[in-house]
């Protein structure tokens, strides 16, 4: 969506906060309908959001609010120009705090060699579309001042990657919103990426589905089914799973779908594991790509002291794993 001659990536939604904009990252009419802890709390954490623009004066000023109430304190904040991270010293501060904040970016002063570089590594992105990407918190937005324009759909990736998922899509124990498996994956096949990792709360329910199988802005999707519900029932886990496949193939049949199991590890969670693959084989066609959790994180070793989020090398290694099996699909 747009906001103040902005575009606030993967945002569908504003509403009223403390002291500013809080963004959700679902369309109002799904979130009034999905369980309490997505609806009122991970909707709105800005896992994946970014704010998009370009210069045409010489500065921006972006201003932003965080509740006292919010536990994380370490809310790092990244410069990108198009697909190029921008260094420490082009940006200040580096992290976000509790209460206001105020962030200001100047225009680059060698815009010419970042695009040589960016023409150079055919990112797509381009080097002047200005991306301030965010830390996955409860974040309101309050203003952004300066001479910009939102990007135009011709300096944006053609393509991009819808991901579903829990806390490990969302990037829980990743120290930086640009470690993430969904942001490492989407960088290498230089796609852009809508991140919808909810923490603790991806139920599928109904009106998640039906809001994912619907939209027609993404070129492929990504979900990792049974990590937020593999205690479910075996009955109500088996028709979730089947009404997210036939949804799918029916209004995208062009389109491929890349089905991950679960990123858990562990025996408990392989009932879980095993249901979805039978629904795959039994409702899936050739677009759609069932995934076994272990192939992507198969080291026991890249798992945190919680014993269920990967470390930073397991983000690392999801991506670097799942990054190969989708690139083979997409020949």
């Amino acid at each position: 969506m747009f906001y103040k001659n902005a575009e606030l990536h993967n945002v569908e939604y504003l509403s009223e906060g403390q002291h500013g904009k809080k963004m959700s990252r679902l369309p109002e009419s799904v979130r009034i309908g999905v369980n309490s802890v997505l609806k009122d709390r991970t909707a709105y954490f800005t896992t994946g959001c970014e704010i998009r623009f370009v210069f045409i004066g010489k500065e921006a000023i972006i201003r932003f609010f965080v509740p006292e109430s919010e536990p994380n304190l370490f809310l790092p904040i990244m410069l990108y120009y198009g697909g190029i991270q921008a260094g420490w010293k082009w940006l200040e501060p580096l992290n976000l705090h509790s209460g206001y904040n105020q962030i200001i970016i100047k225009r680059p002063s060698n815009e010419k060699e970042l695009d040589i570089k960016s023409k150079t590594y055919d990112f797509k992105f381009s080097s002047n579309v200005i991306r301030l990407i965010l830390p996955s918190n409860l974040i309101e937005i309050i203003d952004i001042e300066g001479e910009i324009r939102p990007p135009q759909k011709d300096e944006l990736p053609d393509k991009s990657i819808f991901f579903l998922g829990s806390s490990v899509t969302n990037g829980s124990i990743s120290s930086l919103p640009n470690a993430s498996f969904p942001f490492i994956v989407g960088s290498k096949l230089k796609t852009d990426i809508c991140n919808k990792g909810f923490s603790g709360s991806c139920r599928l329910e109904k009106e998640i589905i039906d809001y994912i199988t619907e939209d027609q802005s993404y070129n492929f999707l990504v979900t990792e089914l049974a990590s937020n519900i593999w205690s479910m029932p075996d009955e109500e886990l088996e028709k979730k799973v089947r009404y997210l496949i036939s949804s799918f193939i029916l209004k995208n049949p062009e389109k491929k779908i890349f089905l991950i199991d679960n990123l858990l590890i562990g025996e408990k969670y392989e009932k879980s594991r095993n249901i979805v693959k039978k629904c795959v084989e039994l409702f899936g066609n050739s677009n759609t790509i069932y995934i076994n959790g272990n192939k992507l994180l198969p080291d026991s070793g890249m798992i945190s002291a919680d014993f269920i989020h990967p470390t930073l090398a397991g983000q690392a290694e999801i991506a670097k794993n799942l990054f190969e099996i989708i690139n083979s699909n997409l020949k």
